[in-house]
């Protein structure tokens, strides 16, 4: 337990991490994955299992420049209302983006803030809980949900950029008060299951 700890830092060129990586830190301001900086990159190939605790904990953050790319795996924060399993905030002129694509297992949530890009591909049997946010013009935050048995319960209100739905579900039933999803652009065919 310690507040500010990383589990992974790249303020450099770039990381490539191979199948089968955990991490998991705890304590207030901890982050798993953190890449900061224009040109800073990580690259987790397969099989990531990280867990973030703490107030203001982020799972995976991509801040002033960085780039995180992940090839599904499961990520859990617990933590405060501005903790979220994954994070993309830049700056003027600096774009930070996170980039997903196969089979996740997330709790948590996906944020996009001040030129901050997400772009998400949550492949058949992945499961999202959490909400998804877009704080300002200059981002952007891109949810695709393919196959049958994928899943998204909103815990809360949503804005995306975009939603594609690929057979997946939208469950909304768990959510504690209606729920408002607000997107650019919702494509693809899909179940929305009410309360």
């Amino acid at each position: 337990n310690n507040d500010s700890a990383v589990g992974l830092n790249d303020d450099g060129p770039q990381i490539t991490l191979g199948g089968n990586v955990q991490l998991a830190t705890s304590g207030d301001e901890a982050y798993g994955l953190l890449a900061e900086g224009q040109g800073a990159f990580i690259n987790v190939a397969s099989g990531l299992d990280l867990k973030t605790t703490g107030l203001e904990a982020f799972g995976a953050l991509a801040l002033d420049g960085g780039r995180i790319n992940l090839a599904g795996g499961s990520l859990a924060v617990n933590g405060d209302l501005t903790s979220a399993a994954v994070t993309a905030q830049g700056q003027a002129g600096l774009l930070s983006e996170v980039r997903g694509q196969g089979q996740f297992h997330i709790l948590g949530n996906l944020a996009a803030n001040d030129y901050g890009a997400l772009d998400f591909e949550l492949t058949d049997g992945s499961y999202f809980r959490g909400t998804a946010s877009l704080t300002d013009t200059e981002s952007y935050n891109n949810l695709a949900l393919k196959g049958s048995s994928t899943v998204w319960e909103p815990t809360g209100d949503a804005r995306l950029s975009s939603l594609a739905l690929d057979g997946a579900q939208v469950d909304l039933r768990s959510t504690p008060t209606p729920t408002t999803i607000t997107t650019d652009r919702l494509s693809g065919s899909g179940n929305f299951i009410l309360k």
